[in-house]
């Protein structure tokens, strides 16, 4: 399959791919939604007569999805990106120990 990504360099929003169909498959566009709530949309979607054309699916660390039909057929994405994973905490630096000086200490006198 060719298929490419397309990054607009934005950490949200409007991201996507392009690639070519078989050559016996109509061309096609799916626009995706970035949304919190993919399984309500899609609920919401077959209460207004739609249909689910893939369940909510799930690719670890990257990204879940789902697509659904509108009573036309034009197919519609569903996207929620995955969390960031939490960053590592850096580790504090041990701060360097205070070299003995050579010779007599001074004394202090009060």
């Amino acid at each position: 399959m060719n298929y490419g990504l397309v990054n607009t360099g934005a950490k949200k929003g409007t991201q996507g791919g392009i690639g070519q169909v078989d050559a016996n498959m109509q061309s096609y566009v799916t626009v995706y939604a970035e949304v919190e709530d993919i399984q309500g949309h899609l609920d919401k979607a077959v209460g207004l007569g739609g249909r689910i054309v893939l369940p909510v699916t799930e690719i670890p660390n990257m990204v879940t999805y789902a697509l659904f039909a509108d009573p036309e057929g034009n197919v519609v994405g569903l996207v929620k990106s995955a969390a960031p994973p939490p960053k590592a905490k850096k580790a504090k630096k041990a701060s360097p120990k205070k070299k003995a000086s050579k010779g007599k200490k001074k004394s202090r006198r009060r």
